[in-house]
């Protein structure tokens, strides 16, 4: 068995091993999900591998733990060894990491399993909904939450307790290509341009940051990581709205003097 300890960066991860009471460093490797992949495909299935408990080590621990016996994420109160170093290097806290697994001093934080992680999905987009409700949303909300404690009753035990807001009669989730298909015949009834339903995602985004929402409540709505992947996402909206933006400034300016 080795001990395998990963200092973690946003952009790259230092890596140490310790093995049969050697230790030693082995190099870098990029912070990407293919190169992670790569890295896991590398160890045994009784290694045991060591991160520190920052911000992306949760998703770092997910792509190891299907190749490896145990991924432990330490958090600071069994880090002094490194939070109190006065020379600190990745390579020095990555072998620090590696000895402290080694030895058998590594308890790590709880991690949580796939089904809390649904639930917690699951509580963040219906915590969305709720950030985005309009008396219309609200209402149609409401209209749903009617029709489905009607079709609950009705079924009786053969109702399944999804926990999704728009369901089958019996509770059970709607296949994505059925509700594809029921949006494709509106467009048609409707005499639409051809779209897809992901198409109204983009268009929400377009529209919102050219009627000049914040881009950071636009990114939020999309339930993306970061407002640079919004940005960056929807460039084609910026010029225009750098154009009103000069047009505002310039009317400011001029109205002043």
């Amino acid at each position: 068995m080795r001990a395998i300890g990963i200092d973690v960066h946003r952009d790259f991860c230092e890596v140490a091993v310790s093995e049969g009471g050697h230790l030693r460093s082995a190099g870098l490797v990029l912070s990407t999900p293919e190169e992670l992949e790569l890295l896991g495909a590398s160890l045994s299935d009784d290694d045991e591998v060591a991160l520190e408990a920052t911000g992306n080590a949760l998703a770092i621990a997910r792509i190891l733990e299907p190749h490896v016996a145990r991924v432990v994420v330490a958090g600071a109160r069994e880090l002094h060894a490194i939070s109190d170093a006065k020379a600190k290097t990745d390579r020095r806290d990555a072998r620090t990491l590696a000895k402290l697994l080694a030895a058998g001093m590594l308890a790590g934080t709880w991690l949580p399993g796939e089904e809390t992680r649904a639930l917690r999905r699951r509580l963040a987009q219906r915590a969305q909904l709720v950030r985005a409700r309009t008396p219309e949303t609200v209402e149609a909300l409401k209209r749903q939450a009617a029709q489905q404690l009607e079709d609950q009753d009705m079924k009786g035990d053969a109702w399944s307790d999804s926990g999704l807001v728009f369901t089958k009669e019996d509770g059970e989730a709607w296949h994505p290509e059925v509700v594809s298909r029921f949006f494709r015949s509106a467009v048609k009834v409707s005499r639409l341009p051809e779209i897809r339903l992901h198409d109204l995602r983009h268009t929400h985004a377009t529209l919102a940051l050219r009627a000049g929402i914040h881009p950071k409540v636009v990114s939020e709505r999309l339930g993306h990581a970061t407002v640079s992947i919004t940005l960056d996402t929807y460039s084609h909206a910026i010029p225009a709205m750098q154009e009103e933006a000069a047009a505002l400034i310039a009317g400011l300016v001029f109205d002043a003097s």
